[in-house]
């Protein structure tokens, strides 16, 4: 088994310790203790990872493949867990690569299902102050169907596309018109520093502009509406079809 480092266990406990509620308390005193708990906290963390996996048909050697490591090290994770003879290091390069396979995984299916966003997404509408061309629609609908993955890989919001230049929001349909599942994206506060608070008077902004362009949206539907009622047969004229052909 590899020496420990404390100060990988220190890591270990600011990334994972919250999850698992460990309650020792790291310091230079309980260094051999804080040792131990990470090493289980990443068991923990390893375990839950490789029952995640088998949700995809990972078997052990295919994971076992991918982490670079022998695949009864993939078996003890959620089996014998005291014959697991790895270090603190080890199994913790073993746990942050499964954490990116599952990762991986989960977008290798997403993708498969999903081939492309033009597929699924269709522009509706798009605000732009440069106006709208399929070119535009297209790459709205894109970016769109771009962000919607990396929410549900649970990617972070700084990966998250910004809409187009011009564009200040776009109303896009999801599958099948008769599904009735619209999403909708207003161009987004500056967000590049990271998941910070925002300051109220961005707030406020951009409350403002989804307020006003769900206005716009609401203008969209108020006039397809009085389209489609414009276009049927009063009362009056489907009685008189009717006596006519009777």
């Amino acid at each position: 088994m590899q020496e420990d480092r404390p100060d990988l266990a220190k890591l270990v406990h600011e990334r994972y310790g919250r999850d698992w509620k460990c309650a020792c308390t790291f310091d230079a005193r309980s260094r051999r203790s804080a040792n131990s708990c990470a090493r289980e906290i990443l068991i923990a963390q390893g375990a839950q990872l490789t029952v995640a996996l088998r949700d995809y048909t990972r078997t052990n050697e295919q994971l076992a493949n991918r982490v670079g490591t022998h695949p009864s090290n993939i078996s003890r994770l959620t089996g014998n867990q005291s014959e697991l003879g790895l270090g603190l290091e080890s199994v913790f390069a073993v746990v942050e690569r499964l954490q990116q396979i599952l990762v991986e995984v989960k977008e290798e299916y997403l993708l498969r299902s999903i081939p492309s966003g033009r597929l699924v997404l269709k522009t509706l509408d798009n605000c732009s102050s440069s106006g709208v061309t399929d070119e535009v629609n297209i790459e709205s609908s894109n970016v769109v169907f771009d962000n919607l993955r990396a929410i549900l890989l649970d990617r972070p919001v700084t990966d998250q596309k910004a809409l187009p230049a011009g564009v200040e929001a776009v109303l896009t349909q999801l599958g099948d018109p008769r599904c009735g599942m619209f999403l909708f994206q207003v161009s987004r506060p500056n967000i590049t520093g990271g998941m910070g608070p925002i300051e109220d008077d961005t707030k406020i902004h951009f409350l403002r502009r989804v307020i006003h362009e769900l206005k716009h949206i609401e203008e969209r539907f108020q006039h397809e509406l009085r389209r489609l009622l414009g276009a049927r047969p009063s009362a009056k004229a489907r009685k008189d079809v009717t006596t006519r052909l009777s």
